[in-house]
């Protein structure tokens, strides 16, 4: 009886490592509070894969897809519908990407969900979801954000840093001051 006892516990074990799954982990690094007009950032580490290759997919949910994310292999903003092909390659996986909300839901607010999943073929292998909240931005923000693009020498990203209705005063105040001691220099420059 106890030999048949022992010879079942080791089936049971060399089942279970034979037909045992990986076991994937995921953290995700992301600000738990955005605004719909300006991107974000969000840290995507991932262990217990297997050596190969696996799709990605990082996706703002709110009732529907409300996301894009920037393909760094393409160099441009894409619908966070799709994945990104080939983009991890295991057992550890770890980079930042850029996120924003598409345009058609820039109205958009409270809580949404951000979902990681990886597929390998057309079966996903792991999903992680967690919680983030979207405040309502402002619409001039939106519109600084646009991809504009004369022969490729600038990018939304110049037009998002720089807030022209912030500095305008500044800029004006910069320009008065530059003025009066440029006079001042020919003044003085007369004189002699």
């Amino acid at each position: 009886m106890l030999k048949n006892f022992s010879f079942l516990i080791f089936l049971i074990f060399l089942f279970s490592f034979c037909f045992a799954k990986e076991k994937i982990f995921a953290i995700l690094e992301f600000p738990k509070k955005i605004k719909s007009a300006q991107e974000f950032e969000v840290l995507v580490k991932i262990s217990g894969l297997k050596n190969e290759k696996y799709d990605l997919k990082l996706t703002l949910k709110k009732e529907k897809e409300i996301s894009e994310i920037y393909n760094f292999s393409n160099l441009k903003w894409q619908s966070s519908l799709y994945y990104l092909k080939d983009e991890v390659l295991g057992p550890n996986f770890e980079k930042k990407y850029k996120m924003r909300v598409k345009e058609n839901y820039f109205d958009k607010e409270g809580k949404a969900e951000l979902i990681l999943r990886l597929r390998q073929g057309k079966k996903i292998v792991f999903e992680k979801r967690e919680e983030i909240e979207i405040e309502k931005g402002e619409r001039r923000n939106y519109l600084l954000r646009k991809n504009l693009n004369f022969d490729g020498k600038l990018n939304s990203e110049l037009f998002e840093k720089i807030e022209w209705s912030k500095n305008w005063p500044i800029l004006i105040f910069g320009f008065f001051l530059f003025m009066i001691v440029l006079i001042f220099l020919i003044k003085n420059q007369i004189k002699k």
